[in-house]
């Protein structure tokens, strides 16, 4: 995945995401080994990020907004694309106080049916809170912790649901280190 993101001003962010992939499956075959590669372009999504003034002196809020320009489905077997088919937005209340930084977020990633082959498909709607400190120690390295719940909805295949909804906590805890490289001359 490759995320691209471009400072209109001091207020607003363009963002640009692209998504591909590389498989390369190696398999048995009556002549011996053999194996298949593809490459495959999945998803282009476009959208912005808007800082809103401070408040309480200390919190900066912002919303992000984006939309799937080209995005590719699979689906048993069976291929389609589309575009505007969902949307994803996330508010964040953000704090610089040094040495800590954290963010406060709520996000929700919608989907809108589509058709793959013959059958309509509603992917899950995603709804998550979330919280990520970073601990500056220095210069060159920082403690990172972050938190999130989701919950997920339903897939639906033709209106039916197809798997049950999903309740997803996540937790990480590490560090981040700046090497510098020395050069013997």
């Amino acid at each position: 995945m490759k995320h691209f993101l471009y400072s209109y001003d001091s207020k607003i962010d363009l963002i640009l995401n692209a998504n591909g992939s590389y498989e390369n499956q190696q398999y048995v075959s009556s002549n011996g080994f053999a194996n298949t590669e593809s490459t495959n372009f999945n998803s282009v999504w476009m959208g912005f990020n808007y800082q809103l003034d401070s408040i309480l002196g200390e919190f900066k809020p912002s919303i992000e907004f984006q939309i799937p320009i080209f995005e590719k489905y699979h689906y048993q077997n069976k291929t389609a694309s589309n575009s505007l088919k969902a949307f994803s937005t996330k508010f964040s209340l953000r704090n610089y106080s040094d040495p800590l930084v954290s963010n406060f977020y709520i996000s929700v990633l919608k989907n809108f049916e589509k058709n793959v082959g013959n059958i309509k498909i509603q992917y899950p709607d995603s709804y998550a809170i979330g919280f990520d400190m970073s601990l500056i120690l220095n210069q060159r390295v920082s403690l990172n912790f972050n938190f999130a719940q989701r919950y997920q909805t339903a897939l639906k295949e033709n209106s039916q649901k197809v798997n049950p909804t999903t309740v997803l906590s996540t937790m990480g805890l590490g560090a981040t280190c700046q090497v510098q490289t020395l050069q013997i001359a």
